[in-house]
């Protein structure tokens, strides 16, 4: 059974895919009643986030063994999984087609450059929608806002140069969309529940903040 954790929409985007035993977790699955076990396409929370990425960096520097690479893939495992199922638990009003897609093409369009200089009469353009329809429908699908969503994005991609440690900090906020260093941190340790700073001082070491755990 394979499981993807990536970024959102079609685009071909890199993933971290899991590969487990056919009747792994089907307990999980069965109780999340979704119809469709194969794929969701919500947002992770900030911890999974945050084990995703960490997992992931460890494997492309080979510093991970066999034992830690099971065991954390287990525990992002179970974490997407309740994820899923708290998405699929959350009342959704059903949505026209044409506004799902428009609303895939908003998500789509900020997951592929989340550091751009967005505005939701932009956004509002790509999907076809006015500005008002538009951030009712993506609220009422996606279940946050757009400015949420691309907050959400931008930290999503900030994890890796992060966790890499080769640039500075304020370069990195520039890059993934902030005004600053300092506006960057705050949002980064709001969402995370960590600093950058500590972060990558905690993936050095070789450790996981307990935020990523919980």
């Amino acid at each position: 059974m394979l499981y993807r954790i990536g970024f959102p929409g079609a685009i071909g985007d890199r993933a971290l895919i899991l590969r487990f035993g056919e009747d792994l977790a089907a307990d999980q699955l069965n109780q999340c009643n979704s119809g469709d076990s194969s794929a969701s396409y919500g947002l992770l929370s900030a911890d999974t986030m945050m084990l995703r990425n960490l997992l992931w960096a460890r494997l492309q520097r080979s510093e991970a063994d066999a034992f830690e690479s099971e065991t954390l893939g287990l525990d992002l495992l179970s974490m997407s999984l309740r994820s899923l199922c708290a998405g699929l638990a959350t009342p959704r009003r059903s949505a026209l087609p044409h506004r799902r897609h428009a609303v895939e093409r908003v998500k789509e369009a900020v997951a592929t450059a989340p550091a751009d200089r967005w505005t939701v009469a932009r956004l509002a353009k790509l999907a076809s929608l006015s500005p008002f329809h538009l951030c009712h429908v993506f609220r009422e699908i996606v279940g946050t806002s757009i400015y949420d969503y691309v907050l959400h994005e931008r930290l999503a991609h900030s994890l890796d140069a992060v966790l890499d440690g080769g640039d500075n900090l304020t370069a990195i906020a520039l890059a993934a969309g902030f005004a600053s260093h300092s506006h960057f941190t705050a949002r980064f340790r709001g969402f995370f529940g960590v600093t950058p700073t500590a972060l990558r001082r905690a993936a050095t070491a070789g450790q996981a903040p307990n935020c990523a755990r919980s």
